[in-house]
């Protein structure tokens, strides 16, 4: 393990700030470090982080706080889930995006952590938008009828009794028995001459 740390070491220059790795990087500017010939390569700064704090799941990332991807330093990288990663990107206004982070939604409303939600694709959605676009899809789909006072008769002027009312399940909507009984006599009528 010492022969592999020192040999790691001379490849990082060591500064006040961020450890700077000084050997190959990809195309993400992220160190690259190949133990011995023929080994798997791997990212300069998650061996650097198990050098200092031990094995960690493969599945977690190793973020860093100074956002340098060559920065080996153990005091500037931290844990995360992509969930993490994903959120501390965004927070710093970094990503795939074609628009600018800002720090308020489309209406106005400032991106704090009470109001925000961050997708898995580390989108910010706004709480109060969000409501707001759903209860207009509840109200086109019924769930939210607004009160204008019980109509007493249907449209073709038939009582809305208990005895001639029928009641909708999923909006709650009444319906006129005797105008329903109406339209299935027509129909029976119909196709009653249709058959002959």
């Amino acid at each position: 393990m010492q022969d592999f740390t020192y040999n790691f070491f001379l490849k990082v220059q060591v500064t006040d700030g961020c450890w700077l790795w000084k050997g190959l990087v990809n195309s993400g500017g992220y160190g690259l470090y190949t133990k011995h010939k023929g080994m798997r390569t791997k990212l300069a700064h998650r061996i650097s982080y198990v050098i200092f704090n031990g094995e960690f799941d493969d599945n977690l990332h190793v973020c860093h706080h100074c956002d340098n991807p060559r920065c080996v330093n153990p005091n500037h990288l931290f844990l995360g889930t992509d969930l993490d990663n994903q959120r501390d990107k965004w927070r710093k206004g970094r990503g795939n995006t074609p628009f600018k982070v800002s720090d308020y939604c489309k209406k106005g409303h400032l991106f704090t952590e009470e109001i925000t939600y961050i997708k898995t694709n580390g989108k910010r959605i706004c709480k109060i938008c969000d409501n707001d676009r759903r209860q207009v899809i509840r109200k086109k789909l019924g769930k939210f009828k607004i009160f204008n006072g019980y109509k007493t008769h249907c449209h073709k002027g038939h009582e809305f009794t208990k005895e001639n009312t029928r009641i909708e399940k999923p909006t709650g909507g009444r319906r006129c028995i005797t105008c329903r009984n109406e339209r299935d006599k027509q129909k029976r009528l119909v196709r009653k001459q249709q058959g002959e």
